[in-house]
């Protein structure tokens, strides 16, 4: 189901790639944790997406993935949204992993599912990216440390 949905995702009219970010968001809405793989599957497309220079087709994109990570936790997507942060050339996808990350630590905050180790090395990577070259990336890791701190301030 992931390939499908991802040739969706990367189709150049931002009618198709809107419309299929619309029933994602409902699909992961009424699964939640059941859908965690299939988020898991599609997230490297999703970054790839956001690597394209379509602004309209990364907003709906990332509009699909914000609502979607409260949704659906997949703890298990971290480190690739880590690895991007730390590694892609592109300054778009950092700046969205920076974002759901952030996004990811104020919505996982039930007891027990972010070990204290995920804890670490997901502020570990944030406080690198404060010397990222975007201010764009930098605002999205200051965030995410604030929210952090206010999550989990220990």
């Amino acid at each position: 189901m992931a390939i499908p949905i991802s040739e969706l995702l990367k189709d150049a009219r931002s009618t198709v790639v809107k419309r299929t970010c619309e029933h994602l968001a409902k699909l992961f809405n009424r699964c939640q944790s059941d859908a965690r793989y299939l988020f898991k599957d599609i997230m490297p497309t999703i970054l790839a997406v956001h690597a394209q220079t379509v602004h309209v087709i990364r907003l709906a994109v990332q509009k699909m993935i914000m609502e979607s990570i409260p949704e659906v936790p997949c703890k298990m997507i971290m480190p690739l949204w880590m690895e991007r942060l730390k590694l892609d050339k592109s300054r778009t996808v950092r700046e969205a992993c920076a974002l759901y990350l952030g996004q990811a630590l104020m919505s996982w905050t039930e007891e027990g599912y972010l070990t204290e180790e995920i804890w670490m090395q997901v502020g570990t990577v944030l406080i690198r990216t404060l010397r990222d070259p975007s201010p764009d990336v930098r605002t999205n890791a200051k965030a995410a440390l604030a929210k952090m701190r206010n999550a989990h301030p220990t």
